[in-house]
């Protein structure tokens, strides 16, 4: 920056693809107060170059292993619950208003921001116009493990629901410090393991050392809102954003009645 500030700097091939993307980050600007600031766009003969703010903090991937190794204090299931529920409203924020699905959600891509202690999305190199998802190469930037299981399914045009799915995996996590399904995460999905996978979740509050600290109606919400984002079944989740949020908001007020006795 003008006075050492660190920028992150994307470059990108000029071509068709990053046109294409170019279009999905100008609709990401108008929201960067939710997600990393895009702070210049600039296009060469052969490169386009795309300039972010930094964003303090440590990726969620390496809270979570320090975490893991015990190295900082584990989150209560309060704090826990609230990063995971901020983070439901910014993508359902991305895509009501900006039309984008992310496409490539995993902790490695979120910061939690040190000011503000909220999780921060700072990559968008897989997002897709909704109106043009159809037709994409439907694994591309996908890592199989935090991708929603229809990704991998050829007849299914990516949607909102998979970014919702992977926002339901990451808030397990952090509640349980585990990924679901006995660590296939989205692979339980797949063909060769649905079966044997399907019903197996374990859920999340019961592998919480605070879950006995707070009210049994939170726990019931909490336990619900998740498990529900973590069907492998993609037409057995929330089908719209207002309503995953709503179950959201309602575990979050039953959090935060009367603590259990």
């Amino acid at each position: 920056g003008l006075h050492g500030e660190e920028r992150r700097l994307i470059v990108l091939p000029r071509n068709d693809a990053s046109e294409l993307h170019l279009k999905s980050l100008h609709r990401i600007r108008r929201q960067s107060h939710l997600f990393a600031q895009i702070l210049d766009i600039q296009k060469t003969r052969t490169d386009i170059h795309i300039v972010l703010d930094w964003v303090s903090g440590p990726t969620m991937k390496d809270y979570l292993d320090q975490v893991r190794a015990g190295n900082i204090v584990r989150p209560s299931l309060r704090e826990a619950f609230r990063l995971a529920r901020t983070m439901a409203h910014d993508l359902s924020r991305l895509h009501r208003h900006a039309f984008i699905v992310h496409g490539d959600l995993h902790p490695e891509n979120l910061i939690l921001h040190r000011d503000s202690s909220r999780l921060v999305l700072i990559d968008f190199g897989s997002a897709w116009l909704m109106e043009a998802a159809r037709g994409r190469h439907q694994t591309e930037g996908h890592r199989a493990l935090y991708a929603a299981p229809e990704i991998f399914d050829t007849e299914i045009a990516p949607h909102e629901s998979a970014d919702r799915f992977v926002a339901a995996m990451i808030a397990y996590e952090l509640l349980t410090l585990q990924v679901p399904y006995e660590g296939l995460g989205g692979k339980a999905g797949w063909s060769q393991y649905r079966n044997e996978m399907t019903g197996t979740l374990i859920p999340p509050c019961s592998q919480h050392p605070d879950r006995n600290r707070v009210p049994l109606d939170a726990v019931n919400s909490i336990d619900a809102v998740i498990s529900r984002g973590l069907d492998l079944q993609q037409g057995q989740r929330f089908q719209t954003g207002r309503e995953w949020t709503d179950a959201y908001d309602k575990a979050w007020f039953d959090l935060n009645s009367n603590v259990r006795s």
